[in-house]
């Protein structure tokens, strides 16, 4: 099982991208398919590779490319405040918007939503964030 650490109030699964356990890094999502969750449950500590979905809401520390080169499938970049993604997989990268369709196979199978759906709703004139 992924190891899990304390960040605030939540815990964050850590995936060892090199052998030597000298890179460990927790995205803010990840999916890992059945399979490769089985093969590693009694493994102890971080989750041995990289995630099949790795999906960050867009920071200064992007580490896309980092996922990539280490085994993902694909890497989901959220852009809030444009309400916009970035697909990236290993020789592409989509920019997608709106109610533009994202696919996410091989990485997460079956999954399709329009770019819109993935953000909550704007807030209305007058109205305050969600806590």
């Amino acid at each position: 099982m992924a190891a899990t650490v304390a960040a605030g109030d939540r815990l964050v699964a850590t995936f060892e991208l090199e052998p030597d356990g000298r890179l460990d890094r927790a995205p803010d999502v990840a999916f890992i398919g059945r399979e490769r969750w089985l093969a590693q449950m009694d493994h102890p500590g971080a989750f041995v590779g990289a995630p099949d979905l790795a999906v960050e809401v867009v920071s200064p520390s992007d580490r896309a490319g980092e996922w990539l080169s280490h085994g993902a499938l694909a890497v989901l970049l959220m852009y809030p405040d444009t309400r916009s993604v970035v697909l990236r997989q290993a020789n592409a990268a989509l920019h997608l918007s709106g109610d533009d369709e994202i696919d996410l196979g091989p990485a997460l199978p079956g999954f399709r939503a329009k770019v819109s759906e993935l953000f909550p709703p704007p807030l209305l004139p007058g109205e305050s964030s969600p806590p």
